[in-house]
């Protein structure tokens, strides 16, 4: 690769997962392109590139740039996440490299490599995110759900008791008492299930 004009500093998060992913935070924390020419350059990309894997992941169209002039993040959003399906995958730590590279008129004229750790698909920082790790622990649409709601309505309906599930809907005239049901039948549930304790995931 010839000299290039263009000098491309990017700098990442050293490590990501899928809490990470699911909060929306990008592994890009900041980037920024110096024309150090006298010339504006036209016809720029930027390419993202997940090595070993031979096709750029992320391609986005550049705008002009003068000579002696910036590109960063406050003109241009650079939104890189990988996708849960790739991170639910991540069963122990793994380093990964990102290649970024900058195109004119589809050649490569700069680049710049990055590791990166990917941390256990059931990481959970707490120093980092604490707030939002105890609420990714919150998971109403889960499908395992669907499976103990019914199973505790039927507990319900095996005491002779209503097997609706109605939470502080309705308003009989014990509702301590009918909380108290629906609080015993999803215990009995769980009891069912035969939930035993395991080591924690990392990050714990």
């Amino acid at each position: 690769m010839t000299s290039s004009p263009l000098h491309l500093q990017v700098s990442c998060l050293p490590e990501y997962y899928l809490l990470l992913e699911h909060l929306g935070d990008s592994l890009i924390q900041d980037f920024k392109l110096h024309n150090a020419s006298s010339l504006t350059l036209r016809e720029l990309e930027l390419g993202i590139q997940l090595l070993p894997e031979p096709e750029d992941i992320l391609r986005i169209t550049l705008p002009s740039l003068p000579g002696g002039e910036f590109l960063d993040r406050s003109k241009i959003d650079v939104p890189l996440q990988l996708g849960y399906e790739r991170l639910q995958k991540v069963v122990e730590d793994e380093q990964i490299t990102l290649l970024f590279k900058i195109y004119q008129k589809g050649q490569i004229i700069v680049d710049k490599a990055i590791n990166i750790k990917l941390l256990a698909y059931n990481t959970v920082s707490w120093s980092r995110v604490q707030r939002e790790s105890y609420a990714c622990f919150i998971t109403p649409n889960h499908p395992v759900i669907s499976q103990i709601l019914k199973k505790t309505s039927e507990n319900l309906k095996r005491q002779g008791l209503d097997c609706s599930l109605e939470g502080y809907q309705s308003k009989p005239k014990d509702l301590r008492q009918r909380v108290y049901q629906m609080t015993e039948a999803l215990y009995r549930t769980f009891a069912d299930f035969n939930i035993s304790y395991i080591n924690p995931p990392a990050g714990y």
